[in-house]
């Protein structure tokens, strides 16, 4: 029992950026491993509620390539290999990287279904779909949850929709420490920590977490979320403050108030995404302009009649007689919008 031990040590000594609910079922299958019972595939399947990622494929239009972000995040799904329902990172990835070098696709959408996981490799990926969109426009859509590290990712997107009874958020890091000492001792279990080095047993399960080393976790907690906030506001377009403030405090939001606290763009079906852009040819934007949040939300002049001479392009009624420079200029602020 004690390499199960050594498991839930793995497990619990690391941040995590996951819903609350799934850590807990996690913590519980290793416990009850530690304890003797062995679950069936089914039974841990049913706890963590999540299929099988999918491989890059294309979906009713060329110009898209659907990248699947679905169920518990890993950077290599290896350490629960008979635990269904993981996204390995690594493979997501590589499958951006697919969908970049494809002539074909204009459009990479993440499809995503997520409660989060663990933090290796999530800014890594986060990075690459931020710089991706100096590429190819990248969307995502919460279908119908994007939580915590799945958020982190998203939130990157050149836009973000969820799906109308979807949430996205839980922005923030937690680690656990599981003392198990108490449990090895009824079981008539003595364990010995012979190390070198001061610290290098800080967080063992087999005794109390120390103030000292309760101390040291804290902080890396805290440096790990500092970056996910970070994060999110440059995706985002907003302050690290309105993150803070707005996008749910740890806490997930549901499709309306997450639209209204900015979080998302968009409240839509995955097929009313596909065909939006299955039927679009305004180009990638490398870079878009966020509105910023509600209560601060404005037009100047000078904007309304841009928006303005924008719409009459679109509608093409824009007189001939326009002097080319300006029509030039106006047609290729149209290409962005």
């Amino acid at each position: 029992m004690e390499r199960y031990a050594r498991v839930i040590e793995a497990v619990t000594g690391q941040p995590w950026a996951v819903s609350a609910a799934m850590a807990g079922v996690i913590t519980e299958i290793l416990s009850r491993r530690l304890a003797g019972e062995r679950l069936s595939r089914e039974e841990i399947e049913a706890r963590t509620e999540a299929a099988q990622p999918a491989p890059v494929r294309k979906v009713r239009a060329d110009n898209l390539a659907i990248v699947p972000i679905h169920g518990f995040i890993t950077y290599r799904a290896s350490l629960f290999s008979d635990v269904s329902g993981m996204t390995s990172l690594d493979r997501v990835g590589a499958q951006l990287a697919e969908a970049l070098d494809d002539t074909t696709v204009d459009t990479i959408v993440l499809h995503i279904d997520s409660p989060g996981g663990t933090t290796g490799g999530v800014q890594e990926l986060a990075d690459a779909v931020l710089a991706a969109r100096d590429r190819k426009r990248v969307v995502a859509i919460a279908d119908t949850l994007a939580a915590s590290a799945a958020y982190w990712i998203a939130s990157q997107a050149t836009e973000l929709s969820v799906t109308p009874s979807g949430e996205v958020g839980s922005i923030g890091v937690y680690t656990i420490h599981r003392d198990v000492s108490r449990s090895l001792q009824n079981q008539g279990i003595t364990t010995s920590l012979i190390a070198a080095g001061a610290h290098k047993t800080d967080g063992n399960p087999f005794e109390p977490l120390s103030s000292d080393a309760r101390a040291h976790l804290q902080d890396r907690v805290d440096e790990m979320y500092r970056g996910f906030v970070g994060a999110v506001a440059r995706g985002r377009g907003a302050t690290t403050d309105h993150v803070e403030a707005a996008y749910g405090q740890g806490r997930t939001l549901l499709a309306s108030r997450a639209l209204a606290a900015g979080m998302v763009d968009r409240v839509e079906t995955f097929e009313a995404l596909v065909d939006r852009h299955r039927r679009s040819d305004t180009p990638p934007r490398s870079a878009r302009r966020r509105r910023p949040p509600p209560e601060t939300a404005a037009v100047s002049p000078a904007a309304a009649n841009r928006r303005l001479t924008q719409a009459r392009l679109r509608a093409g009624l824009v007189m001939s007689a326009l002097p080319p420079a300006r029509g030039a200029t106006a047609q290729k602020e149209t290409g962005h919008a």
